[in-house]
């Protein structure tokens, strides 16, 4: 039944923080429609949803490898997210303020890992996505208070359909 299909998709909301053209005033500017820079990852995302090419290409990554390979990375905790969305702090009149999505994210069979990072033969081995028979629609990275290795909890799709923001 429906409760079946529900617990299946393993809906879930979770926060995305992202990088913002410099020149962008989508979000601060009320008339201002999502700009064409391509490197203005939060019009891209709102003008063409989330996009697992473009994974991996922002400035975090560029200074830190991403944990668990390439994927669509969210986490439940706003804080976290935050912390990628520095990119598209702006300040105004009322004070400063950073973009970041709030997403319906459909994680299907979440692989619940312990470790603070995976390498991309034990990703293969596990993600359907990855086409070597895989169980796993995603990667949820447990905290430590959960048995994990990480301060919030993450969750990284390695397909683009889990996005239905």
């Amino acid at each position: 039944g429906e409760g079946h299909i529900r617990a299946a998709i393993n809906e879930n909301r979770r926060w995305h923080g992202t990088s913002m053209s410099p020149a962008c005033s989508f979000g601060i500017n009320i008339n201002q429609r999502p700009c064409t820079d391509r490197t203005c990852a939060v019009c891209t995302i709102c003008a063409n949803s989330f996009d697992l090419s473009h994974s991996g290409g922002g400035v975090a990554a560029a200074r830190r490898p991403l944990r668990y390979g390439r994927g669509l990375y969210f986490s439940k905790v706003s804080s976290k997210s935050n912390d990628y969305a520095h990119q598209t702090q702006r300040a105004v009149a009322q004070g400063a303020f950073r973009i970041m999505f709030l997403c319906k994210v459909a994680l299907g069979a979440s692989w619940r890992v312990h470790e603070p990072e995976l390498h991309d033969d034990t990703l293969d081995e596990h993600l359907q996505a990855r086409g070597h028979g895989g169980s796993a629609n995603s990667i949820t990275a447990l905290t430590s208070a959960d048995g994990g290795a990480l301060n919030y909890e993450v969750c990284c799709s390695a397909c683009c359909s889990a996005c239905c923001n």
